[in-house]
């Protein structure tokens, strides 16, 4: 990997890791407006916030721009979920 490709990879798994942050953040806090145990591993909403915090976790070892642009997608995926379920309940 160049230099140049090598930083682009590093600044966009840091932005991703901020952008995962923030949807565990949105996840914590309608857990914890719906009384939802974070220890609930069936609660369906504490398996997404898990699924997430653990793609943020992975995205440190992802090298390849492709991988990152499959994080970004998921992690839109996520948000939308939470927007759905903010929107129902």
């Amino acid at each position: 990997m160049d230099g140049t490709l090598d930083y682009q990879v590093t600044l966009k798994k840091e932005v991703l890791r901020e952008i995962a942050a923030g949807v565990v953040a949105d996840y914590s806090k309608y857990m914890l407006n719906h009384k939802i145990s974070p220890t609930d591993s069936n609660n369906p909403v504490t398996v997404l916030v898990n699924e997430v915090y653990n793609l943020q976790e992975d995205i440190i070892e992802f090298r390849s721009p492709e991988l990152l642009f499959a994080a970004e997608q998921t992690l839109q995926a996520f948000k939308r979920v939470l927007e759905r379920l903010s929107v129902n309940g």
